[in-house]
């Protein structure tokens, strides 16, 4: 049943409040190591080893191989570069794994290279020998910066919130997210189904931007449904026996105070939208004319007239949504998953 998805979300959430207990004991250990600038677990950094007494020691095999990929970066070379060039030198992780360009970046940014310790909100400079010098690691972060406002020309990865949720109305395929250019030079973001780009379907895309609204606007309003919204906590609440899970049993209240709280979320922020969605919006399936939104609760189907949502539709919200009919594609760029 698609209550389950739901129900499996309020036990994810509630899990925190159940161990919030034991998860206050773990922490004030390791915030007591953290005073200490030991360490707490978790990957050391490539260079390091950890002593008998948990602190930080640069290793005198790794350590010098750090520095030369500090140097080899101000001297040029790309990050795929000094990836390939320790792969010919056969150098692994502690792991045994080849150090790739993304593990690269991360070790030419690491502060912990100057002998900084860091552990949430303790920061500890000075705590342990270096092994990169103040003046090379500057010299480095310039030059990433650098390099990163000479990317800053590639479009930036947009997040399409419908991603495996929206469906072609006409041949049921799944319509992917993509952008393109128009004539003037503006960037456009849409959805297409995935036929049509195979000249399979004649569906026409849809922007993301409207789309989007559409089915966060219609979600807001199944959870401002006070009878609705009963419904599913009865449902979760007889569910929960059905469900293997170490958790005490949710009273009605907890299960309506989880859900209500999706009400006052704030909607200027992607991933609160992508939450509400991934959470309760089960598929949409566009047409031509109008849209239907599948919820993951029982009795879930909202068949959504375009044209009457385009009628409906406040100021403000018809500000920020895009023209409701579908559209034909702008010069296609590239194609965003």
């Amino acid at each position: 049943m698609k209550e389950g998805i739901i129900l499996e979300a309020i036990i994810e959430g509630m899990s925190e409040y159940y161990s919030a207990d034991l998860a206050v004991k773990v922490l004030r250990g390791m915030k007591d190591n953290a005073l200490k600038a030991k360490y707490n677990g978790g990957n050391h950094a490539f260079g390091y080893i950890i002593d008998e007494n948990k602190h930080f020691k640069p290793d005198p095999l790794t350590a010098p191989i750090v520095v030369e990929v500090f140097k080899k970066y101000t001297d040029g070379l790309t990050m795929k570069g000094i990836a390939e060039y320790l792969k010919t030198k056969n150098i692994l992780t502690d792991k045994g794994r080849p150090i790739d360009q993304h593990r690269i970046g991360r070790m030419l940014s690491n502060r912990r290279y100057l002998g900084e310790y860091r552990f949430k909100d303790v920061i500890i400079p000075d705590a342990f020998e270096p092994i990169i010098p103040q003046n090379l690691f500057d010299e480095v972060q310039s030059r990433l910066k650098k390099n990163k406002k000479g990317a800053a020309k590639y479009k930036a990865r947009q997040l399409y919130l419908l991603s495996d949720k929206l469906f072609c109305g006409k041949c049921g395929a799944k319509m992917v997210g993509e952008c393109g250019r128009s004539a003037s030079g503006a960037t456009y973001y849409y959805y297409k189904c995935s036929e049509a780009k195979r000249r399979k379907c004649s569906k026409r895309s849809v922007k993301k931007q409207y789309i989007e609204d559409v089915v966060i606007q219609h979600t807001m309003n199944l959870l401002n449904d006070k009878s609705l919204v009963a419904r599913i906590v009865d449902t979760v609440y007889t569910m929960q026996s059905q469900k293997n899970t170490v958790l005490p049993i949710l009273e009605k209240h907890q299960i309506e105070y989880w859900i209500c709280q999706w009400r006052e979320i704030n909607l200027c922020y992607e991933k609160e939208r992508k939450d509400l969605i991934d959470i309760f919006v089960n598929s949409v399936y566009h047409y031509d004319t109008d849209l239907i939104i599948m919820f993951n609760h029982k009795d879930g189907e909202k068949t959504v007239t375009l044209d009457k949502v385009n009628k409906n539709r406040s100021t403000p919200a018809k500000d920020i949504c895009s023209d409701t009919r579908a559209e034909r594609s702008p010069r296609k760029t590239s194609e965003m998953q």
